[in-house]
């Protein structure tokens, strides 16, 4: 299904797209990141402009390319294993390869990005243990990669904080059992701890370069290079 889904990408892909001066905009946060240690505006998606840099160690346009193919499967295959929770192989993937001639010209892959994560946090929640996390890491990474996504973390910390609170008679000595920390546990809790030093730094150091703003743009000091 990962090939199919990769290969549907570059068929269903319109032709004629081209990626706005917003877009461009990403790359030169990374670029400002990278040079001279100023993050990105929240707005932005501190996390997807981190995500950027590791493509910046490639050659413009081949770095371009590749983030995109790259963050458009993982937010395809994402949204496959979603629906594969209560949808048949055939049918979830047809469902995916349907959206793709419409996601691909979304403007500004970091909504693409955090699209992926939040697909990944809505299959967990079938997952019985995992129900009463208070921050999940997929849901996390999706906030910081677009503000659009932060609300789902508040409803999730006030959904939760309900449920604790209505069912919070019904505890019962069991529900209090030492739990041991697994490795991947410990890996999660790193994680998790990385984004929030990600978000401090993102206000204790602001981007200001003045081609750097919220407005959208094409000058050509936005390319990835």
């Amino acid at each position: 299904v990962f090939s199919l889904l990769l290969v549907s990408l570059f068929l269903l892909t319109p032709r004629g797209w081209e990626p706005s001066g917003d877009y461009f905009k990403m790359w030169f946060a990374a670029r400002l990141l990278t040079e001279h240690f100023e993050f990105p505006l929240f707005s932005h998606g501190p996390l997807y402009v981190v995500y950027l840099t590791l493509f910046r160690l490639l050659d413009y346009p081949i770095s371009f390319f590749t983030e995109y193919v790259i963050t458009h499967q993982f937010c395809y295959f994402s949204i496959y294993l979603l629906l594969r929770r209560k949808l048949g192989p055939a049918l979830s993937f047809l469902l995916v390869a349907g959206w793709i001639p419409y996601l691909s010209t979304v403007v500004g892959a970091h909504g693409i990005f955090g699209m992926g994560f939040l697909s990944l946090y809505f299959r967990r929640l079938y997952d019985s243990k995992k129900k009463g996390e208070w921050l999940p890491l997929s849901l996390a990474c999706a906030s910081l990669s677009h503000p659009v996504y932060f609300p789902f973390l508040v409803g999730h910390v006030i959904g939760l904080s309900i449920l604790k609170w209505t069912f919070r008679k019904s505890k019962t000595t069991r529900n209090k059992s030492i739990q041991i920390q697994q490795p991947w546990k410990q890996v999660v809790n790193g994680a998790k701890l990385f984004l929030l030093v990600l978000t401090c730094l993102t206000f204790m150091f602001p981007a200001n370069h003045p081609l750097y703003n919220h407005l959208g743009g094409g000058e050509k000091d936005y390319a990835p290079v």
